[in-house]
């Protein structure tokens, strides 16, 4: 994997930004709550006792337009996720925003795809996660492939992460908020859909060229990542 600033990038995402479609939006979440038709909220049943490991909060935030995520009092592991209720298709570009507000002890935000975790940012058991730990806004950029998704990180200073994951199955995307022994607050907004024509893979090629490459990683379940 390898983090690149932006002025290394020029070369190779004008292609790809050339080559796609205006973008539509899949939620900006200014409905007064959570659109069931487009998301599905998931979580994990350890035992019989109903949302014993769910996250304090997890609402659409009306004043700010966000789905917003937090726990407030440390505690074993509490989690939420939202799942789409449509999956990507191939050549197709999922983006969206993560507000990474504050976070203490084990904290994480987790992006999905078929409930898999392809990628994440915050602090776990004293390690900063492979996509940072900075506060601030992160820009989400997928593009899915038959049998793999390119996933692109840009963290609050600029740089950008890349790694590319084989999928399976399903290509329904979302996020994940958790915290376990710690309290944090993530945000999530604009998720938009575009579609890429496949001479987008140039800007793959091109990135290439220039000595850049992705680390490739199979998924991890949300339960095998944790």
């Amino acid at each position: 994997m390898r983090k690149l600033p932006a002025y290394l990038l020029a070369t190779a995402l004008p292609i790809l930004a050339a080559t796609q479609v205006s973008a539509t939006m899949y939620d900006n979440f200014s409905e007064p709550v959570l659109n069931s038709s487009r998301w599905t909220e998931y979580v994990p049943k350890i035992t019989t006792l109903e949302n014993e490991r769910e996250l304090d909060k997890h609402y659409v935030n009306t004043m700010e337009e966000v789905w917003h995520t937090a726990q407030t009092i440390p505690s074993a592991l509490k989690e939420i996720s939202i799942i789409s209720t449509t999956s990507a298709n191939i050549d197709e570009k999922v983006s969206f925003d993560i507000d990474y507000k504050f976070g203490t002890s084990n904290r994480r935000s987790d992006i999905l795809v078929n409930h898999n975790i392809i990628g994440s940012i915050g602090s776990w058991n004293g390690n900063t996660l492979e996509f940072g730990n900075e506060f601030g806004n992160y820009l989400v950029e997928m593009i899915f492939s038959k049998g793999e998704v390119d996933l692109a990180v840009t963290d609050p200073s600029g740089i950008t992460t890349y790694s590319t994951s084989e999928i399976y199955g399903e290509t329904t995307f979302g996020a994940r908020t958790a915290a376990e022994q710690g309290r944090c607050e993530f945000n999530y907004d604009n998720f938009k859909i575009a579609q890429i024509p496949e001479t987008s893979t140039l800007g793959l090629t091109a990135l290439a060229a220039a000595g850049l490459t992705f680390c490739r990683k199979r998924n991890s379940s949300i339960e095998d990542k944790i």
